[in-house]
């Protein structure tokens, strides 16, 4: 890596503090979201993981500091400040290559959009989302929009990198529902139907690209109600390993995200959660 190891760009982490292990539904993750971007130590985090980005950069003038904080603390007043509605019953567009549940663009910006009459594709069924999950859908999206992750390809190539190590992906148990999903998803925005192989080959790149790591990352603190630098424990992963997907009934790939978090990657899973602004 040009810029140098990875570590060179964060600060060191907190001392432990530690965080009851308790879920409670009526919290907003939205607003956990918002009290942990405001943090002093996982802006620190996010922004190192940026500059990680820049010093990499080849084919373009790398952002100073000032510029890339400046963009940050843009995007946080953004999401922080409105939350913009669509009221089709379809699932919204973000351009025509790239089309991400519950966002779409706004003015030339990403921006999420919360879709109010759109029904729930997860499981296979037609039942609308409810209040909890459409406040996990929106801190969801409302973090890609922080995080931008997926802008350019230097980004997303050095940040999934990065991530890599805390996953095997081979692990995923794909399976016939999940291809039945997929299918349904590639029919509604007007895809080619993928075979069986092409569609699993589909939905691992989709779910193991950082953009999407991360806001996973940020569901499992938004459930637990951290508001800052708190540490994500072991215990914290085993309970929602065992309870997330069951208390929230929202699954949004989050079965093969835990598959994806084997024992010889849990340690370092644990480390990047901590250290990586989520």
């Amino acid at each position: 890596m040009r810029g140098g190891e990875p570590e060179k760009f964060f600060p060191p982490l907190p001392e432990r503090v530690e965080k009851k292990i308790e879920y409670n539904p009526e919290l907003n993750d939205s607003l956990w979201l918002f009290a942990r971007a405001e943090n002093s130590i996982i802006k620190e985090q996010i922004i190192g993981l940026l500059m990680m980005v820049e010093a990499n950069r080849k084919t373009s003038r790398p952002k100073i500091r000032e510029e890339v904080e400046d963009e940050y603390n843009k995007r946080l007043e953004a999401i922080k400040s409105d939350t913009p509605l669509n009221y089709e019953a379809t699932i919204p567009e973000i351009t025509e290559t790239r089309k991400i549940l519950f966002c779409r663009v706004i003015s030339e910006e990403r921006r999420e959009a919360m879709p109010l009459r759109a029904k729930s594709r997860w499981p296979l069924t037609r039942k609308r989302l409810t209040v909890k999950q459409m406040s996990i859908s929106e801190a969801h999206e409302k973090g890609h929009v922080l995080r931008d992750y997926n802008h350019d390809n230097t980004g997303s190539k050095i940040l999934d990198e990065y991530f890599k190590p805390a996953f095997d992906f081979s692990a995923i148990d794909y399976t016939n529902d999940d291809f039945k999903m997929d299918t349904k998803i590639f029919r509604n925005l007007g895809y080619k139907i993928p075979t069986f192989d092409q569609a699993k080959e589909h939905h691992i790149n989709y779910l193991s690209g950082a953009e999407e790591i991360v806001e996973r990352m940020s569901q499992l603190k938004n459930y637990f109600g951290f508001s800052g630098d708190e540490i994500f424990t072991k215990e914290h992963f085993d309970y929602a390993r065992e309870n997330y997907v069951k208390d929230t009934g929202f699954d949004n790939r989050m079965t093969n995200f835990f598959e994806a978090i084997t024992s010889k990657t849990e340690e370092k899973f644990l480390e990047l959660i901590n250290k990586s602004g989520i």
